[in-house]
């Protein structure tokens, strides 16, 4: 089986279980069997393997932003993502704003504030070497991000 079959069909699997019913629990079983599998299959590509285990853990960030779950579980599953790293400097800076909105959204003004002011140096230091219009987007909302955590009612 070639990489580029390997690839499609895990984006297919891990795609098709937020089409499907079920519960969040569930969810987050099958998201874990398919991390197992493909993981299994790549297990002679230790880069592809990790590649594997990022997607995953972005999907549960994600998945627990968008479900409105306590910080607790966004914080769990942030430092999950943290522990596998980030393919490059724009996951990374994405996956921080997402977290540092979810902070802001659910009263943690604080985290919010720390999350983005670390990732814009971080951000602007990379930028400063090289062009990504991607990157000065997501410079921008981190700005405007740190700009409303740090904001006084």
């Amino acid at each position: 089986m070639n990489l580029k079959h390997i690839e499609s069909e895990f984006v297919k699997a891990r795609t098709a279980v937020f089409m499907a019913t079920g519960t969040e629990r569930q969810k987050i079983a099958r998201l874990r069997r398919i991390e197992t599998e493909y993981c299994r299959k790549l297990a002679s590509d230790p880069r592809l393997k990790l590649e594997v285990r990022r997607r995953i853990a972005e999907t549960l960030l994600d998945m627990s932003i968008s479900r409105g779950r306590s910080l607790r579980t966004c914080r769990l599953r942030f430092n999950a993502l943290l522990k596998v790293g980030f393919t490059d400097i724009e996951q990374k800076a994405h996956h921080y704003l997402i977290y540092g909105r979810a902070a802001l959204e659910r009263g943690h003004r604080r985290i919010a504030d720390n999350l983005s002011r670390r990732m814009i140096r971080e951000l602007r230091r990379s930028l400063r070497h090289r062009r990504s219009i991607l990157g000065r987007q997501l410079l921008g909302h981190l700005e405007r991000l740190a700009r409303q955590a740090s904001h006084v009612r």
